[in-house]
């Protein structure tokens, strides 16, 4: 047993890294029954008809993918708050025997973000376990995060509905997913929540993991989803990241004379205070625009917010993230700049960390 203290990303993945050295190679499981993946959602109960869902996924009739769902007591809007327990995560991350460096680095990336999300003030905490597929007798017996493709990762092919072997193109390509898609499910076995990471290619994979590391920034529903070929999920709105910056073309700028005669240019204060794409715009006294005068500025534009003075001041941007609970998960804050071109006219909105 191996418990990961997570101390750092580059920490994680060495320790990953090193489970993949020693491993003893892999072999691919024979096809999973469907009786087998279509569990029951409690020990003693037989999961009805109705209670079984399934994901299509088609371009055309001849490309129709049909993969069977079964209901389950969590999903993904209340992730990962039922795979934690007295703020720790309780379960294993899984990865193959096989396992290509993006599947390491997305379980480490994974794993990164769930610490932070729910350590005490933003320190890491010891989330659990990361093992090999092959080290798990039976996935089915544990809480569970796996990720990367069911051919080459057994906890996968135990778990993935109706999975076939014989829909191995290659190691790290799965014809039983339509090509060019990621799939994120949730399945429950026993008691136990697993959620499975994978896609038709590794490109796929890399997608997927990608939606699941960043899940504060997308609303997330269901026991499954599916994500595009360039990354998008279907379905399902992304809210703002903070790498994204809002683009405050509501606001106006109007000439404004001091009492000494001298003539500036300024963002309209009515604006100072309200809600703008989702944030609330703010700014003490006032936002001051001059020309540009730094290295890439255009000489004949006006930049308002860019060029600070002590009274005067950026953009100040806030932005509270709340999840299906009406949790605030997360406080964005930003300073931002307003440009307009010699006419007044918007162009962009700047925003600096």
């Amino acid at each position: 047993m191996r418990n990961i203290f997570v101390l750092s990303r580059v920490t994680l993945v060495l320790v990953i890294s090193g489970l993949l050295l020693s491993s003893c190679g892999y072999k691919i499981t024979e096809p999973v029954d469907t009786k087998t993946i279509i569990q029951k959602s409690t020990p003693n109960t037989e999961v009805k008809q109705k209670d079984v869902v399934s994901i299509t996924q088609s371009k055309n009739e001849s490309e129709e993918v049909k993969i069977p769902i079964t209901k389950t007591r969590y999903d993904l809007r209340d992730y990962p708050n039922f795979l934690i327990q007295d703020g720790v995560f309780k379960g294993v991350l899984v990865i193959g025997d096989k396992a290509p460096s993006a599947d390491v680095i997305s379980i480490t990336d994974i794993a990164m973000s769930l610490s932070y999300s729910v350590g005490n003030g933003g320190y890491p905490i010891a989330i659990g376990e990361t093992k090999l597929a092959s080290e798990l007798d039976n996935i089915k017996s544990k809480n569970a995060i796996l990720v990367g493709s069911p051919c080459i990762n057994k906890g996968i092919a135990d778990l993935f509905p109706k999975f076939d072997s014989s829909k191995c193109v290659d190691d790290h390509t799965y014809s039983g997913i339509l090509k060019n898609k990621g799939i994120i499910l949730v399945v429950e076995n026993n008691g136990n929540m697993q959620i499975i990471v994978t896609g038709y290619s590794q490109t796929n994979i890399n997608h997927a993991s990608k939606v699941l590391l960043n899940y504060k920034y997308y609303k997330l529903e269901g026991n499954s989803i599916i994500i595009n070929e360039d990354g998008t999920v279907e379905g399902i709105e992304k809210v703002e990241t903070p790498n994204d910056c809002p683009q405050l073309k509501e606001i106006n700028v109007f000439e404004w004379r001091s009492i000494l005669g001298s003539d500036y240019m300024r963002l309209n204060n009515s604006y100072n205070g309200v809600n703008l794409q989702g944030y609330n715009v703010t700014w003490s006294f006032y936002v001051q625009c001059e020309k540009g005068k730094d290295k890439g500025d255009n000489l004949n534009w006006w930049y308002c917010g860019k060029y600070y003075d002590p009274l005067l001041d950026f953009i100040h941007l806030k932005k509270m993230i709340i999840n299906n609970n009406g949790e605030i998960i997360e406080i964005i804050n930003k300073k931002a700049h307003n440009i307009y071109n010699e006419n007044f006219e918007f162009i962009k909105t700047e925003c600096v960390e």
